[in-house]
C-alpha cells in the first residue's frame, strides 16, 4: 500500500502543509516476535522455556538459537524437546523446550534471567489480522456511487388495467454484507438517482474478491398495494430497473 500523509508544520506562520509519501508492506515485521516465559524444572534439571508467537500472523521457524543472560553473564545453551523447522506457529501458540545451560543442568536456580532468540524465522502475513490490528476503532469506509435508472414506460398504465394498478413509485434498497442499507426512490419525475453505498476500505486493502458485489431489493408501489421482490446480487456502478423487477 502506498500513499501520503499531510503534515502541518507551522500553523502560526500559515505555512503550507507538507506531503510525506509512505509505503507500507504487510510482510514487514517490527517489534518483538516472541513473548518469553520460563520456570525452573527440578525434575529435568533445567528450565522450561516457552516462546509464544506474539504477532498477529503465523511464523515459520527454520532454526532457532537461544542465549541466556543470568546475573549479567551471557550463556549459550542447548535446546531440548525442540525439533526444527517448525512449519507453522500460529498467533498465540507456544513453542516449548527445556534448556541445558551450564547453570540449568546443574539443578540449581540461576538468578535473574533474560532470554534472547537468534535464528531464521519468517512471518506468513495474515492480511485480515494485520488490518484489524492497525485500523482505528471506527470502521473506515468508502462510498461507491451507484446510478439507479429506469425508463418512462415503466410508469405507464397498461391498456385495459384499472387506475389503481398504475405504478407510482419504485423504492430500491441496496446493501453490502454486514453493512447498513441505503434506499433511493424512482418516480415519473425522477427516472435516475444516485445511491451512495458504503463499503469498508478493508475490502480494497485486503483485495477481497467480492468487493464489487452488493445486494438490491425492489419495492413497487401502486394504489392497489406493494410488490416486494427478493434480494438479488448485483455488480457494477449502474443498476437498471426493468419491468420484471416490478411485477
Amino acid at each position: 500500500m502506498t500513499g501520503e500523509v499531510e503534515v502541518g508544520l507551522d500553523d502560526e506562520h500559515n505555512r503550507s502543509a507538507e506531503k510525506v509519501p509512505f509505503t507500507a508492506r504487510m510482510t514487514d515485521l517490527a517489534g518483538e516476535t516472541f513473548e518469553y516465559r520460563h520456570s525452573f524444572d527440578p525434575a529435568k534439571g533445567g528450565y522450561r522455556v516457552s516462546l509464544r508467537n506474539s504477532i498477529e500472523s503465523p511464523l515459520r521457524i527454520e532454526r532457532l538459537g537461544i542465549q541466556l543472560t543470568a546475573d549479567g553473564n551471557e550463556t549459550a545453551f542447548e535446546l531440548r524437546d525442540a525439533v526444527f523447522p517448525v512449519e507453522r506457529l500460529a498467533s498465540g501458540e507456544e513453542l516449548v523446550f527445556h534448556d541445558c545451560s551450564a547453570d540449568g543442568c546443574g539443578g540449581s536456580k540461576p538468578g535473574r534471567h533474560c532470554y534472547r532468540s537468534r535464528g531464521r524465522r519468517h512471518g506468513n502475513a495474515d492480511r485480515e489480522a494485520i488490518w484489524n490490528a492497525i485500523q482505528e476503532s471506527y470502521t473506515a469506509q468508502y462510498l461507491q456511487i451507484i446510478k439507479v435508472k429506469t425508463l418512462p414506460a415503466i410508469f405507464q398504465l397498461p391498456e385495459g388495467r384499472p387506475e389503481a394498478e398504475r405504478l407510482s413509485e419504485i423504492v430500491v434498497e441496496l446493501k453490502r454484507d454486514g453493512e447498513r442499507s441505503v434506499s433511493v426512490s424512482l418516480n415519473p419525475e425522477s427516472l435516475e438517482v444516485e445511491a451512495s453505498l458504503p463499503f469498508p476500505i478493508g475490502d480494497v486493502i485486503l483485495r477481497r474478491e467480492d468487493s464489487g458485489e452488493y445486494s438490491c431489493k425492489v419495492t413497487a408501489i401502486r394504489l392497489s398495494g406493494e410488490t416486494v421482490k427478493d434480494w438479488k446480487k448485483k455488480t457494477g456502478d449502474r443498476l437498471f430497473i426493468l419491468q420484471d423487477d416490478v411485477t
